[in-house]
């Protein structure tokens, strides 16, 4: 038995998801990455970037478990550089 009333609806929807990522390589326009789940061509998904920076991209080819994403809106050099740098900072 029910505790409330369902209702019959034909509405679209999102579901988040945290899926593992490892950047093999980056540009200003997008990554290449290694994805822990595969995501069909066209995703738009949220990238955490090292500074705190998250950046919405699109899943635009995949191979296997290699994924091409394109930011939808590019880094600035500032921020290509954040994340250039990003790791070595880290590891000092």
């Amino acid at each position: 038995m029910r505790k409330s009333t369902r209702h019959s609806l034909n509405i679209k929807g999102s579901a988040r998801i945290a899926v593992g990522i490892d950047i093999i390589d980056a540009s200003a326009t997008g990554v290449k990455a290694r994805l822990s789940v595969p995501l069909p061509i066209g995703t738009l998904i949220n990238i955490g970037l090292p500074g705190n920076n998250k950046r919405h991209a699109r899943v635009v080819w995949s191979e296997g478990d290699i994924t091409g994403c394109e930011f939808v809106q590019p880094l600035d050099s500032y921020d290509l550089v954040t994340l250039l740098e990003g790791p070595k900072a880290q590891n000092d």
